[in-house]
């Protein structure tokens, strides 16, 4: 089987092990995953910052705290020098 490299490929599958969310069916609720709600964080700030994204307060305060609390990672600082190279800037929400 033959696998093409992509952006995708290289960037964002090596962070994302499912589940990556938690479902909690009887409360109907489903949760986000500790160990990434950082990165997760850190893309929504990113895009809400870059491009515009509408965020309610809410979601901006969650993000926020989310950014503080769950730090990047060794790897998740260099996966945003990678993408840098190709689109020429850096999430700035990653430090």
């Amino acid at each position: 089987m033959v696998v093409k490299t992509t952006l995708y490929a290289v960037f964002i599958l090596p962070i994302l092990t499912p589940p990556l969310i938690n479902v909690l069916f009887k409360q109907r609720r489903a949760r986000v995953r500790e160990e990434i709600r950082g990165i997760i964080a850190r893309d929504y700030l990113y895009f809400h910052k870059r491009y515009g994204m509408k965020l309610s307060k809410q979601e901006l305060k969650k993000y926020r705290t989310w950014n503080k609390k769950y730090p990047p990672s060794a790897w998740e600082i260099e996966r945003n020098k990678r993408i840098a190279e190709f689109q020429g800037n850096l999430n700035d929400f990653v430090k």
